[in-house]
């Protein structure tokens, strides 16, 4: 069996969602030295693997955590499945062995890679990495892309929580009460009246809520007088976190004014948006390599979802991408798969990248 294959179906196999990395950490650490990289694992989990010294550093940034739900990993017809897939196991193993590729040839710089942790929940590795100081000159976030694609810009994430509260009540004098769950509806359509924008033909500039969870009711016969919302904001780079979250907030505070019930909001978590430069030697890397190896055309992407790409685009003006294998139209579907062909080009477009960036500097 092709030794690539079987390192990725080795990957697939441990099941590492967020919060329990430390056995897939384990394994590709060992598995990296084995290839011959210096490898260690951080304080948080994160695991570190690289070649080469001095500069110019090429960091690739995969995350090693997946969605929660395995997978059985089988290969058929050209195709493997497996929890993590898509998102984002295979860009991580196409990472280490394009990188395990120049262990024994002169290199002029280094080539760096960090499997982070918890990217699917709080991004706790990489917001290690950003306390302590990133130390590179390109990155290449390892997320679903497509083999022919580069991605250059995400958009921004609100999770914020709503907590309501009303007198209650016998459910046969209802009309005496204000109900919680249907007061929390009500709130619901202001805010989103408030700021949802569909800009024609474009998702990725539109700005987007979704109610992701309510709670709230005790008894059959007894008006709910507690209700409990989350909700997720997908925004383009036009807009910041701070000012969607202060139009909530003036939202919560009209109704408040106008209804007789107790409220709380909470911003759990923001992600900024980001648009990285088209015209970065990085991208031009990509999409030189992309030419060679598929002999086409190179799709530019735009996500309408978010990665680590904006927690460290945030902080670290340097040229930046998101790059790997598959659709990620499969991510944290039970449907995650990966072609194998699209994943063995993946490590050649990945190859061409090294040598293009670190024999300009």
């Amino acid at each position: 069996m092709d030794e690539k294959i079987e390192f990725l179906k080795q990957v697939l196999e441990i099941y590492s969602p967020s919060g329990d990395e430390q056995k897939l950490a384990e394994f590709l650490c060992s598995k990296m030295k084995q290839l011959g990289l210096n490898s260690w694992i951080d304080e948080v989990g994160n695991v570190i693997g690289e070649i080469g010294s001095g500069r110019p550093i090429l960091l690739f940034l995969p995350h090693i955590d997946t969605v929660p739900g395995y997978i059985p990993v089988e290969e058929r017809n050209g195709i493997i499945t497996g929890r993590g897939a898509v998102d984002t196991k295979s860009s991580l193993v196409a990472m280490i062995i394009a990188a395990s590729s120049f262990v024994d040839k002169e290199i002029p710089g280094k080539i760096k890679i960090i499997g982070v942790v918890q990217e699917e929940t709080d991004s706790k590795g990489a917001r290690f990495l950003l306390e302590k100081g990133i130390d590179a000159d390109y990155i290449v976030i390892g997320e679903p892309s497509g083999c022919g694609g580069i991605t250059y810009a995400y958009k921004g994430r609100l999770d914020c929580k709503l907590s309501l509260s009303t007198e209650t009540g016998h459910t046969g004098a209802c009309w005496q009460y204000k109900n919680a769950i249907e007061s929390a509806f009500e709130l619901w359509t202001t805010i989103v009246e408030s700021i949802e924008h569909y800009e024609e033909g474009s998702y990725f500039n539109s700005v987007i809520p979704c109610l992701t969870f309510i709670q709230g009711g005790r008894y059959e016969n007894i008006v709910p007088n507690e209700c409990e919302m989350r909700f997720d904001v997908r925004y383009p780079p036009k807009y910041t976190s701070k000012e969607l979250f202060n139009e909530i907030q003036s939202c919560v505070e009209r109704f408040k004014a106008q209804n007789q019930v107790k409220i709380e909001i909470s911003l759990i978590s923001a992600s900024e948006a980001i648009e990285t430069d088209k015209r970065s030697d990085l991208m031009k890397a990509f999409k030189k390599a992309i030419r060679k190896v598929l002999k086409g055309h190179p799709r530019l992407i735009r996500k309408t979802g978010s990665s680590d790409m904006n927690e460290i685009g945030a902080q670290i003006p340097i040229p930046l991408v998101a790059y790997g294998p598959g659709d990620s139209k499969l991510d944290h579907s039970p449907n995650e798969r990966i072609e194998i062909h699209e994943f063995i080009s993946s490590i050649e477009v990945l190859k061409e990248v090294v040598l293009d960036i670190l024999s300009a500097c």
